[in-house]
């Protein structure tokens, strides 16, 4: 991610990640399924409740996610598919929210 310019801002955990959110400003966040006590959903809900036009991409083992889970994520990746496949992801949702900032804003 750095390589391509992107700066990173990282968390060993879903209560630190949550913290760092709220003093850092952000335009996007990649976040892991499972974060030990935190389930991913659940910081993915939290987010979403401060800053809903932040775009989250869930990392996953699976894509069987509960629905709730799946509510305040706008993109899944597998992390079977690999480094490229999450740049991609996360590229396409960051030109989505700018877009639609314009357009609303």
């Amino acid at each position: 991610m750095e390589q391509n310019g992107y700066e990173l801002l990282t968390a060993t955990n879903g209560a630190d990640g949550l913290r760092l959110f709220m003093f850092r400003p952000v335009e996007a966040i990649v976040l892991d399924n499972q974060l030990g006590l935190l389930d991913g959903g659940g910081v993915a809900a939290e987010i979403k409740k401060v800053k809903p036009v932040v775009p989250i991409v869930m990392l996953v083992g699976d894509v069987e996610l509960p629905a709730d889970a799946l509510k305040s994520v706008d993109a899944l990746v597998a992390r079977c598919d690999g480094p490229h496949f999450l740049l991609a992801t996360v590229h396409f949702v960051l030109n989505r929210s700018r877009h639609n900032v314009v357009k609303d804003g």
